[in-house]
C-alpha cells in the first residue's frame, strides 16, 4: 500500500528536506511512498520546488489549508523553521492526517506535549526526525552495549564543540537561530540530537544536574574570504541563546555520565574535534567521534577496545563503516516508519533498534531539556522521566 506524502517546506533552493528527505526516500527500492504534494509560502514557490524537485505528478499549494481541503497526502511531512511547527502539525493532526514532524517537535516542552496529547486523541501516527538513532555506529555501539561485549557499563562521557553559537557569527549564519524565543539554539537542537543518541544506547536519566550558560551575548560577525580565512565585518551580532551546557548525573542503569557541549571558536588544538563520546565499561571500552558535533548528519567512527580475562588490554578494533550520514540515516528512519500501521497511534518505541521516534519519544527529550534548564536556573537535582 502506497503512502501519500505532501511535503511543508521542500523548497526550490536550499532546504533540509531537499538535502536529507528526498534523496533518503529516492534511496529506498520499490518505495512505499509516493509525494503527492508540496506546500510553500505561495503557489509560484511550490510550483518552482516541483519543478526544480522533478516531482511531476505533484500537487502544488501555497497554504497547509488548501492542501489539507484539496490535496491527496495520507502523512504530513513538516521540514520549516521551529516556530512555525506547531501551527502546521496542529493543523495537520486535526485533520486527521498522520504527521513527520522535524525535530524539535514544537517550541517548547508545553507544545510539544500539546501536539503528542493531540496525535493520541486523534489516533494517528506520528514520527519525529530525530535521525541519529539511525546512524549505522549509534545502532553498532547500542548492540555492543546490550550484548555485553565490554561487560557492564560503568561510565559515560560525551565532549563536544561546534563553530556555531561561538563567541563569532557568519553573516550567512540565520539570525532566528541565536533568538531563544525561537527554540532553535544549541541546546534545543544539536545537543537534543546528541542527548538522544546516548539514551538510545545507554538510556535515560535517573537524575541530572545541569549548567546552561551564555558566555557571549554579543558576538563578532565575520565572513569567509575565498581562501576560508575569517574576516571581521567590524559588525555584532546580539545572542541569547546557550554557548556552554553541561549534563550530569546518574542513568537508570546505575552508570554515571557526563556531558560538555560548547559553542566555541575552534583553535589548532580543537578543530579537529566535533565530539569525542566514551562508554567505559568492566570489561573495556566504546569510543564514538565525529569531526563534527552532530551525531544526526555527519559520519562518526567507532572503536572498541576489550579487556581479557585477567585486565590486559587487547588491540583495538576499529568498527567504522562508510555510510551516508544524510541521506542514508532518512532512508532508514522511512524504512522504518513505515513498518508501523498508518493512521493508528503508535505507542512509545522504547529505543527499539528498528523503531523511531514518535511524538511520545519526542517530548521525553523535550522534558529532559526542560528539566536541564530547571537544573541551571535552581542548582538542584531534577528528574524528566
Amino acid at each position: 500500500m502506497t503512502t501519500n506524502l505532501g511535503f511543508i517546506g521542500l523548497s526550490a533552493g536550499y532546504s533540509w528536506a531537499g538535502k536529507a528527505h528526498l534523496p533518503g526516500l529516492r534511496l529506498i527500492k520499490d518505495s512505499p511512498y509516493k509525494i503527492t504534494a508540496v506546500v510553500n509560502s505561495t503557489l509560484e514557490a511550490a510550483v518552482a520546488s516541483k519543478k526544480k524537485n522533478e516531482l511531476e505528478d505533484t500537487q502544488t499549494f501555497g497554504s497547509i489549508q488548501d492542501l489539507l481541503s484539496q490535496g491527496n497526502a495520507d502523512t504530513i511531512v513538516v521540514s520549516v523553521k521551529v516556530p512555525h511547527h506547531y501551527e502546521y502539525v496542529h493543523a495537520a493532526l486535526e485533520a486527521g492526517k498522520d504527521v513527520v514532524c522535524e525535530w524539535p517537535l514544537g517550541n517548547g516542552l508545553q507544545e510539544a506535549e500539546e501536539l503528542a496529547s493531540l496525535a493520541k486523541s486523534k489516533n494517528v501516527k506520528t514520527g519525529v526526525v530525530l535521525q541519529a538513532r539511525k546512524a549505522p555506529p549509534i545502532i553498532k555501539a547500542k548492540e555492543l552495549v546490550e550484548s555485553g561485549a565490554i561487560g557492564e557499563v560503568v561510565s559515560t562521557n560525551f565532549l563536544g564543540y561546534t563553530d556555531k553559537w561561538s563567541q563569532y557569527t557568519e553573516e550567512s549564519f540565520p539570525e532566528y537561530l541565536s533568538q531563544r524565543k525561537n527554540g532553535a539554539n544549541l541546546l534545543a537542537i544539536p545537543v537534543g540530537h546528541d542527548l538522544d543518541a546516548l539514551a538510545f544506547v545507554l538510556g535515560e536519566f535517573e537524575f541530572l544536574n545541569g549548567i546552561v550558560k551564555t558566555q557571549f551575548k554579543d558576538t563578532q560577525v565575520i565572513r569567509i574570504d575565498q581562501q576560508g580565512k575569517k574576516i571581521l565585518t567590524g559588525e555584532q551580532a546580539p545572542k541569547d541563546t546557550p554557548d556552554q551546557v553541561l549534563v550530569q548525573g546518574l542513568l537508570q542503569s546505575g552508570a554515571t555520565a557526563s556531558v560538555h557541549i560548547q559553542g566555541l571558536q575552534s583553535s589548532e588544538l580543537t578543530k579537529e574535534k566535533g565530539f569525542r563520546w566514551e562508554i567505559h565499561g568492566s570489561k573495556g571500552d566504546i569510543v564514538l567521534s565525529s569531526k563534527s558535533l552532530y551525531s544526526e548528519l555527519e559520519e562518526i567512527s567507532i572503536q572498541i577496545s576489550r579487556l581479557d580475562d585477567s585486565g590486559n588490554a587487547l588491540p583495538v578494533e576499529n568498527l567504522s563503516v562508510d555510510y551516508d550520514p544524510v541521506a542514508g540515516n532518512m532512508k532508514t528512519f522511512y524504512q522504518d516508519y513505515a513498518k508501523a500501521k498508518s493512521s493508528q497511534h503508535a505507542h512509545p518505541q522504547l529505543n527499539k533498534s528498528t523503531g523511531f521516534t514518535t511524538f511520545d519519544d519526542a517530548v521525553i527529550r523535550h522534558r529532559q531539556i526542560d528539566a536541564i534548564l530547571r537544573s541551571s536556573k535552581s542548582g538542584k537535582r531534577e528528574t524528566y522521566i
